[in-house]
């Protein structure tokens, strides 16, 4: 006896499955709605639970996303506003050119004489 016996398979090669004589019957296209409701019955628990998981994943990663936009804008702002104080500084600091030439302009007078 084969394994295709064993198994309840009687058919030759080439020839269409059997199961102890009849024909077994086609694969259910996707669409067909008595699929979808077995498939239902048999993983609708299991699926509501994937679908609740991936929508709290979902809005945890959302949450930690605007989190974080918060955090780089506000750095980013904080930068900015450092490098303005520190630019108003360094202004503030600096001597004009023109004080500067004047001035030099003036030592090299005293200088020669």
């Amino acid at each position: 006896m084969s394994a295709q016996q064993k198994n309840g398979e009687n058919h030759k090669e080439g020839e269409a499955p059997t199961n102890n004589g009849q024909a077994l019957p086609e694969a259910a296209p996707h669409g067909d709605p008595q699929v979808a409701q077995i498939r239902q019955l048999i993983f609708g628990e299991q699926m509501v639970g994937y679908e609740d998981r991936f929508s709290k994943l979902e809005q945890k990663l959302n949450d930690e996303i605007d989190q974080m936009r918060a955090a780089v804008d506000k750095s980013l702002s904080e930068l900015r506003e450092a490098m303005q104080k520190r630019s108003d500084e360094v202004e503030a600091a600096s001597v004009p050119r023109s004080q500067i030439a004047e001035s030099l302009e003036q030592l090299a007078r005293t200088l020669r004489g």
